[in-house]
């Protein structure tokens, strides 16, 4: 079944309607979402002070074909937080917690933003935890998803998220093929490595180093500057920090 075609009206007509679960992981989906759009009335501000993400999703439009530009679109990851919900039939912290935060044996409860009376996660954001927490989902991604004897994660599905959506096109970088973004993952390619990682706004970083069998964990708060490939420069800083340490 369709699922998210038969959830949310903007999968119902046009250009959406072609819309897979691939291309919103690879933020691909070609749907009007405007990351950098601050304006008040923007979906990207409603998002974050609206007390319905599924009414802001159903505001979205399509804009392009999907399944060909990458764009980085919030929105494209709380649809996918929104189609776990109707799938599962439980909040995306419940099933977090289930599937993967007590098989790992976290050392902390973990706090969800929500987006107010209707109790969705901002599935885009917002996810509040402690540093070994964190380094628990870099293990993670060092193994292909699994924690100690237990294949938390299928190993096909996270060898695929890991790599990069190579088919995809970047239009800011003219029209080059995507090396930096596979499944909602991001893959800094720095010292002849692909470093996989999950970035979060302002300075929050996990990065599994294969090659060096480490994670590295950065929390904090950073001031946003303009990106070199996508990236904060300061990735490339805590990385060679983290060699230096290892050598």
């Amino acid at each position: 079944m369709n699922l998210w075609a038969t959830t949310f009206r903007i999968f119902k007509e046009g250009n959406l309607t072609k819309v897979r679960i691939k291309d919103l992981l690879t933020m691909s989906s070609g749907s009007s979402y405007k990351e950098s759009d601050q304006s008040y009335q923007s979906l990207s501000a409603k998002l974050y002070y609206a007390d319905n993400a599924e009414y802001v999703v159903n505001l979205m439009e399509a804009k392009e074909a999907p399944g060909v530009d990458w764009e980085y679109r919030s929105g494209d990851t709380q649809v996918l937080g929104l189609i776990l919900e109707k799938a599962f039939g439980k909040s995306i912290s419940a099933l977090t917690s289930a599937y993967f935060m007590q098989p790992m044996g976290a050392e902390h409860d973990a706090l969800w933003l929500l987006d107010g009376e209707k109790k969705h996660e901002k599935a885009f954001c917002c996810f509040n935890g402690v540093a070994h927490d964190y380094a628990r989902f870099g293990e993670l991604m060092l193994t292909n998803g699994k924690w100690k004897d237990k294949q938390i994660v299928p190993e096909d599905y996270m060898k695929a998220a890991l790599m990069p959506a190579s088919y995809l096109k970047d239009p800011t970088e003219g029209g080059k093929p995507v090396d930096y973004y596979g499944y909602q993952f991001w893959i800094v390619n720095h010292k002849g490595m692909a470093i996989p990682s999950m970035n979060g706004l302002f300075g929050q970083y996990v990065f599994a180093i294969k090659e060096k069998n480490a994670i590295i964990v950065r929390l904090g708060e950073t001031k946003v500057v303009k990106p070199i490939h996508h990236f904060q420069p300061e990735n490339y800083t805590y990385i060679d920090a983290a060699l230096a340490i290892l050598k």
